[in-house]
């Protein structure tokens, strides 16, 4: 259950990087309409404005405004800096809201149960240009079962992973929760990080890690007859489940 009250509650506490002249709107009020629409799909700051205009009566109710207009698509990422335009943009420092917010949803009843932590990175939609081909890509650790993101971590390229993946872990707690990454993530010092932190892995092996690969391909080849035709036993158990 999505807690919009809370959510705002904790949104106060965000340090309001405008200037005091000029503020029409408040900061946390704006993030929470701003959330809002982009969990109904809106991802354009035109888009956004237009979904909290058509329903500025039932958010006023809600959120106890008294507004006479709701922002409009410049106040949350147009024009120039002063008062409260370019809000997303420059209004808040990005790092202290992921830490506010991924605090509000790992708080919420039921969240944090699960065993499986998830390690993905993925580009930023959007931010793709000229000036910025690669984009802006993120790494995040999430909750798959739950859909809770715990924290995230900024990479300046996709290769950037293997550098963000320990500073992102550690800010988590771990223990007794089992971390799946994909083959990036497959690296020594970051797995003996997790079993540091008493958390487990499940890593995915692929040519990248040539020597790693083969190694187990030898574990798990078929077992081999000697001279005389018999089969050297092995020392381990296999389990698949379909």
């Amino acid at each position: 259950m999505f807690g919009v009250g809370g959510l705002r509650e904790r949104l106060e506490g965000l340090h309001d990087l405008r200037q005091r002249k000029g503020r029409r709107y408040d900061l946390a009020t704006v993030l929470v309409l701003i959330v809002l629409a982009k969990l109904s799909g809106e991802d354009q700051p035109s888009g956004i404005a237009s979904w909290i205009a058509l329903r500025q009566s039932q958010l006023s109710q809600v959120l106890a405004l008294n507004w006479e207009r709701m922002p409009q698509h410049n106040t949350m990422a147009g024009g120039e800096p002063p008062a409260d335009r370019r809000i997303l943009a420059w209004a808040i420092d990005s790092a202290e809201f992921d830490r506010v917010v991924s605090g509000h949803l790992q708080q919420l009843p039921g969240v944090g149960r699960s065993v499986l932590v998830s390690l993905d990175g993925k580009t930023v939609r959007g931010t793709i240009d000229a000036d910025n081909p690669r984009g802006e890509h993120l790494l995040a650790l999430y909750l798959p079962e739950e859909g809770i993101v715990l924290a995230q971590e900024a990479a300046e390229s996709h290769e950037n992973e293997i550098v963000a993946a320990p500073r992102l872990l550690k800010g988590v707690n771990l223990r007794r929760k089992v971390v799946m990454g994909d083959a990036m993530q497959t690296q020594r010092e970051f797995t003996l990080q997790i079993l540091a932190a008493k958390a487990n892995y499940i890593w995915f092996v692929k040519d990248n890690q040539h020597k790693l690969h083969d190694s187990i391909e030898t574990l798990f080849a078929p077992d081999q007859p000697t001279v005389l035709a018999t089969l050297l036993p092995n020392d381990f158990k296999q389990a698949r489940t379909v």
